[in-house]
């Protein structure tokens, strides 16, 4: 009688573990989107020009959005280590800002050497682990140097996730949910089969 109280016991309290891991990926889920994934410029010397991003968060708060670039036309952020000046570009856009729920935001840049440059803007929300990313490609060419090669310019496209995003935290929370399950599952089995035997026994 004594181990069927302290299945119970148990059983009662993952039960209860169970709901508040439900609770907590309720109250804590976050989302963020940002688009389009990609952007790519072309202009000439000393020309401006600006594209609008749209960001959305599932929660209102404060972002903080970055510019960083690499030398190199490769995926890996390692590589994104110097900034606009570095590359004489001149970016000009909002660098922390208020979302309630979406906001579309103006990008610009204006370079002044022939090139073509790739960089990421990121946008991370305050006091979140979270940073998702819009890769730019721009080109920068004068009239008499449009022989620039088009095939150099390649689009990369895709947004980028870094930090411990909803999805990695999803994932835990999924295997947590079902390795629970699976002890409630075996407890079940153990209390039936202990009140099958006492029934035998009777």
């Amino acid at each position: 009688m004594g181990e069927i109280k302290n299945i119970k016991l148990i059983f009662i309290s993952l039960s209860i573990l169970f709901f508040f891991l439900l609770l907590f990926e309720y109250v804590d889920a976050f989302e963020m989107s940002v688009s389009p994934p990609s952007i790519d410029f072309s202009l000439g010397i000393a020309q401006r020009e600006c594209m609008t991003i749209d960001i959305s968060l599932s929660k209102p708060g404060f972002v903080y959005v970055g510019d960083y670039w690499s030398e190199e036309d490769i995926k890996d952020l390692d590589f994104y280590v110097f900034n606009a000046r570095e590359m004489n570009l001149l970016p000009n856009y909002t660098e922390r800002m208020f979302i309630s729920s979406n906001r579309s935001v103006n990008f610009c840049i204006l370079g002044a050497e022939n090139g073509i440059y790739r960089g990421v803007l990121t946008v991370e929300p305050e006091n979140r682990n979270l940073k998702v990313g819009i890769w730019l490609n721009v080109k920068i060419s004068t009239e008499k140097d449009n022989n620039i090669s088009e095939q150099n310019f390649k689009s990369i496209t895709g947004s980028i996730v870094s930090g411990d995003n909803k999805l990695d935290f999803g994932i835990i929370m999924l295997f947590g949910m079902i390795i629970v399950n699976l002890l409630l599952l075996i407890l079940l089995f153990l209390l039936f089969r202990l009140k099958k035997r006492r029934i035998e026994e009777v």
